[in-house]
């Protein structure tokens, strides 16, 4: 679970929140440096490094300060400056934010205010980094801040912010430090120690989301059925969606178009080839930065064929092409692993077809079983997908 290090629980963020929109909104015009009441509110988001890597981060940014009447407008930078963050500029109107990685698994947020004179900072601890769930943690603990700049006094001085920036160590993630002990710039931001219930309740749900996500993929598998034939494989395409937090179910259907394989029964050679299509069910988890663990389980069917080519044997007459619809239990092993909104994922696969196949030899008055495919036919498969976040909940 994602969590925010040091003093500042989320109850202090959403406190700060509720106590801008609430009580605070009154006495806010008489405060230095505060929003004006009818004045645009504006923020700017430098992101920094990995953080201005595709477009997630910014679109979840903008959607939850859009709720606030904030405009937003992103730069980016490959580095920080501490003169970026102490500029003394005149005053802006907009709030400057400042999102910096340290590391994969945390983020150190800098807030500036419009007036240029007080200033936030908020380190944040990511279970898996920058992933859907690491961006929504980071734009909550944002959208909190921003707001409580623009409309309350809150905020450190200059020089508590430059000693945070001096005793910074580059991208390297926060020491943790003993239980319950703060950095010196974070001093004087403190709120009530009793949050309201609501408050609490309503953190805890924002801190883990569910995320409704898609899923598109090709695929390529392989299957071994036994009786003297070459492994059957075949490329093919998979769809799904799913719902994800630290662990995710998806529904998800698979087809396959065999390549032509060839069978060698007794004297006979044929030709074999397979569609496979497969509803099945993904429960899964995540191990860290965008890897997965997933067992997949559901059912199927095979329109497969078989068509006699060759006989070895001269007193032996070839048969007409064949076809069949066994249906097919189906397992398998996955695991995931991607960047942003694309997955790698291997899967080892079992299947149990539920009609069994034999292949025999017609002597008239007698039939001869040249070969059975195996009972449990084993299988490997690779698919290269697409999962889109579109939703969460």
């Amino acid at each position: 679970m994602a969590r925010i290090r040091g003093k500042f629980a989320w109850g202090l963020a959403l406190t700060l929140d509720l106590a801008a929109r609430s009580s605070l909104a009154d006495a806010s015009s008489s405060l230095p440096g505060s929003q004006s009441p009818g004045a645009p509110a504006r923020a700017t988001i430098c992101l920094i490094a990995e953080a201005a890597r595709g477009s997630e981060l910014r679109s979840v940014l903008n959607e939850l300060l859009e709720r606030d009447n904030v405009d937003t407008r992103f730069t980016e930078r490959a580095r920080l400056g501490s003169a970026e963050v102490l500029e003394t500029s005149a005053d802006s109107g907009a709030v400057d934010v400042f999102i910096v990685p340290r590391g994969h698994d945390a983020v150190r947020l800098y807030f500036r205010a419009a007036d240029g004179q007080r200033f936030l900072v908020r380190d944040v601890a990511l279970s898996s980094g920058l992933d859907a769930l690491g961006r929504e943690v980071i734009a909550q603990v944002v959208e909190a801040s921003v707001v409580s700049l623009l409309h309350s006094g809150v905020g450190i001085s200059r020089a508590e912010v430059k000693a945070e920036l001096d005793s910074g160590s580059g991208d390297a993630p926060p020491s943790a430090g003993p239980a319950g002990a703060s950095a010196p710039a974070r001093a004087h931001d403190s709120a009530p120690d009793s949050a309201p219930a609501a408050a609490s309740a309503l953190g805890a749900r924002r801190r883990q989301p569910f995320a409704l996500e898609g899923w598109v993929a090709a695929r390529y598998g392989v299957a071994w059925s036994g009786a003297g034939q070459n492994a059957q494989s075949g490329p093919g395409f998979e769809l799904g969606l799913g719902v994800q937090r630290t662990v995710f179910v998806r529904a998800r259907v698979s087809v396959e178009f065999d390549l032509p394989a060839q069978i060698t029964a007794g004297p006979i050679d044929a030709r074999a080839s397979a569609d496979r299509w497969r509803a099945l069910l993904d429960l899964g988890t995540s191990l860290g930065r965008a890897r997965a663990l997933a067992v997949s389980i559901g059912v199927g069917q095979d329109r497969s064929t078989i068509e006699p080519i060759a006989s070895r044997e001269r007193s032996v007459q070839l048969a007409p092409a064949s076809r069949n619809t066994p249906a097919v239990a189906h397992t398998e092993a996955r695991f995931e692993v991607g960047v942003a909104d694309f997955r790698c994922a291997f899967g080892a696969v079992l299947e149990i077809p539920l009609v069994r196949t034999r292949y025999n030899l017609d002597r008239g008055t007698s039939a001869k079983q040249l070969a059975q495919p195996w009972a449990v036919r084993p299988g490997a498969a690779l698919s290269l997908a697409w999962q889109p976040r579109l939703a969460w909940f």
